[in-house]
């Protein structure tokens, strides 16, 4: 093993949590803004589960 693996794991590490973090808080923002249409009845539960998901 070389002894350079360790700080580009760490940086690979580092960065698939910031990916994660950011995934989860695009998904909330999603949620924020989609849930008053989907309230109005502009959307149905189905098609506001479907845009979260993706």
């Amino acid at each position: 093993m070389d002894q350079d693996d360790g700080p580009d794991e760490a940086k690979k590490t580092k960065d698939v949590k910031g990916i994660r973090a950011f995934k989860f808080s695009l998904v909330e923002l999603t949620k924020e803004i989609l849930k008053p249409t989907w309230k109005d009845g502009k959307i149905t539960k189905e098609d506001y589960k479907a845009i979260v998901k993706k």
